[in-house]
């Protein structure tokens, strides 16, 4: 009973004055510092028990500087967490807790929202610091549930009442960065009942720390390119004050081969993101690049030699 009345608070401190920005003023982490980010997703996580020093070696090879880490409550040891993230944190690399399904944007998942913060939370609290988390981050895809067809407004506005506790649970840790995987269409989507007509995506830019756009095309220039897609994101991040990581996909796909960099390979991507980077690097929301996945990355490096 306590637990549903302090969410119920938070939701209503929330709500108080509409859909409006809830997170710290300041940017956490690598974003605080401007730094040019260049992360990956790394979802078999028990792997950071086996394959550690590979992980942290191929990090550092291909320069990247974070890397958000699925939590894996049932199979990974905290002991486990914590060799990977020491070992993470002395190479430079800043580790976000990742979870999320397409399902946690309905109301009655609130909860496992909160359970994923909570849990960072106190892991953070029983170990060093070179060994935390320093930020959480969520891939959630409401747009693959049945509910979205039925009734979309409604699926949003309870993805946007998550969100909104989402982040204020976790501002309670002033040093613990928020973000989210978003696709790069949602600024045709506007939030349910505003009056103002802010698109989702220019709601979701200011209310988590920082977002990444799964601008999943293989291809940087030209019509449907990434370029392209990410403009109107970049341009309201840009009003706000905000930084946008763009992700592209070397995974295999199901969707066409236009997603992803899977059959092209690892070096057409790596020339794509240079001119990406290179087009951008003015760009005051421009916060780099994240590949989609660690595994299919690897996977592709070690096929081409």
């Amino acid at each position: 009973m306590r637990y549903l009345l302090l969410m119920l608070l938070i939701l209503l401190m929330g709500c108080s004055t509409g859909y409006s920005q809830v997170s710290a003023d300041q940017e956490v982490g690598k974003m605080a510092a401007g730094e040019k980010i260049r992360a990956t997703w790394l979802w078999n996580t028990p792997i950071i028990a086996s394959e550690k020093d590979q992980i942290i070696s191929f990090a550092k090879e291909n320069g990247i500087n974070l890397i958000y880490l699925q939590v894996n409550r049932r199979v990974v040891t905290p002991e486990q967490y914590r060799a990977f993230l020491k070992s993470a944190h002395a190479a430079g690399i800043e580790v976000h807790a990742l979870d999320g399904a397409p399902d946690w944007a309905l109301g009655k998942k609130q909860d496992r929202l909160a359970a994923l913060v909570t849990w960072v939370k106190d892991y953070n609290q029983s170990v060093a610091e070179d060994e935390r988390f320093r930020g959480v981050h969520v891939d959630i895809e409401p747009y693959l549930l049945p509910e979205w067809k039925q009734d979309k407004s409604a699926v949003i506005r309870q993805w946007l009442d998550n969100v909104q506790v989402l982040v204020q649970q976790a501002k309670a840790d002033p040093e613990l960065a928020t973000g989210a995987d978003l696709p790069f269409w949602l600024d045709t989507l506007q939030v349910p009942d505003d009056t103002g007509a802010e698109s989702v995506s220019r709601w979701m830019a200011r209310t988590f720390d920082h977002v990444t756009l799964m601008a999943y095309r293989n291809h940087a220039e030209g019509p449907n390119g990434i370029l392209q897609i990410v403009s109107n994101k970049l341009a309201e991040a840009d009003e706000l004050g905000r930084r946008i990581v763009i992700g592209v996909n070397i995974r295999e796909s199901t969707e066409g081969d236009f997603v992803t960099f899977y059959k092209d390979g690892y070096e057409e991507m790596e020339r794509q993101i240079a001119i990406v980077d290179d087009r951008l690097s003015g760009r005051p929301s421009y916060a780099g690049i994240s590949i989609h996945d660690y595994q299919s990355w690897r996977n592709s490096v070690e096929n081409s030699r």
